[in-house]
């Protein structure tokens, strides 16, 4: 993978999604591509909805749900509907759909692994054709969430991994990490790392780094929550000199 195509693939964040990367319900993140949301009754099912917006990939909707298997196991389903960028990007649209489970360590921690996939053409062919595939990747991941009375935070790690075409320079590790503290129960604030690497052979070269501070507020009541991020980017030596970042999020659960 080239450094200019992993520099703008990395900043797949917020994850982004359903991305601080991402967002949160309850004082739990909600991001990229992964958030469980613990449904209150066992033999129920939540669903949350997020629209998404970050420097990278535009605007770009996600959803997580949790059906409750028993009172500390749930199934989890996500999707991610990328778009086709943001300014000075051309990917074009893909979509990414998964499943795991969730299970309660303790009353404050869950654990999150799912399977996604990815259907399009960005690790299939590096974005560079109309033509897409379903089922063109596949991403592992991890998610660990930490909502507690006045604690909240979130870390994610997925593997892109690509299945079809001549593209294993098209792979990348993404991960973040945020934590915050609740103010009170409408406002919380924290901060947040994200990071991507890949390229031929998984390298040690770190592509992107994202560092950054960021403000919620949230009616866990109504379910709703409006959250942003924003700070430095830096390069793979380090340098603060690849600019800033920013993403927000809007949401609401059922």
């Amino acid at each position: 993978m080239t450094s200019t195509y992993l520099k703008t693939a990395s900043t797949l964040s917020f994850v982004a999604t359903v991305a601080l990367a991402g967002s949160a319900f309850a004082g739990n993140d909600m991001s990229v591509g992964t958030t469980p949301m613990k449904s209150p009754d066992p033999e129920g099912m939540n669903l949350a909805v997020a629209l998404n917006s970050d420097s990278f990939f535009g605007f770009y909707p996600s959803f997580a749900g949790a059906y409750g298997l028993s009172e500390d196991l749930d199934l989890t389903v996500y999707g991610i509907y990328w778009g086709g960028g943001g300014v000075g990007q051309a990917f074009d649209d893909w979509t990414e759909f998964g499943l795991g489970v969730n299970y309660s360590l303790t009353d404050s921690i869950s654990i999150n692994p799912q399977i996604g996939f990815l259907s399009g053409s960005l690790l299939s062919q590096g974005a560079a054709t109309d033509q897409g595939d379903v089922g063109e990747g596949v991403v592992p991941s991890i998610t660990v969430n930490l909502n507690s009375g006045k604690l909240e935070g979130q870390f994610y790690a997925g593997l892109y991994l690509p299945i079809q075409g001549d593209s294993d320079q098209l792979e990348f590790l993404h991960t973040w990490l945020s934590l915050g503290y609740k103010v009170n129960d409408i406002f919380s604030a924290g901060g947040h790392v994200e990071w991507l690497s890949g390229g031929e052979s998984f390298d040690t070269d770190t592509n992107f780094i994202w560092v950054g501070p960021y403000v919620q507020f949230r009616n866990e009541d109504k379910g709703v929550f409006i959250r942003f991020a924003g700070g430095f980017e830096f390069d793979a030596s380090g340098a603060a000199d690849s600019g800033t970042f920013w993403k927000t999020a809007v949401g609401f659960s059922f």
